[in-house]
């Protein structure tokens, strides 16, 4: 769940924008042959139970639209992110560019 948050690269995220993010996610991973833990189960438990688990963890706060990741949470949902990055795919790229450093470029005076 945080890796389908953090590839999105907005700090509040729509619950219809996550659902279908999770749903594309697994798909991506079954298609490359990963494991999926509860193939069977719908999106939108695994939405709100992961929801549930980052909100209690004062990660992010919801509202009936979506969820904010709180300036405090943005440190928990890009370690777990992260931790699974390189299973990704196509996903991988996202999930890193939100820790992604800005590069400055040095003009010569």
């Amino acid at each position: 769940m945080c890796a389908a948050i953090q590839s999105l690269d907005a700090d509040y995220v729509t619950r219809p924008r996550l659902l279908e993010r999770v749903d594309h996610m697994r798909e991506s991973l079954a298609d490359d042959g990963r494991v999926i833990v509860a193939p069977d189960e719908p999106a939108d438990a695994l939405v709100e139970r992961a929801i549930e688990l980052l909100w209690i963890r004062r990660a992010v706060a919801r509202d009936r639209g979506g969820i904010i990741v709180l300036p405090r949470g943005r440190e928990l949902v890009s370690y777990y992110a992260n931790s699974i990055a390189h299973l990704l795919g196509e996903f991988e790229a996202a999930v890193r560019a939100r820790d992604a450093l800005p590069v400055y470029t040095v003009l010569d005076a």
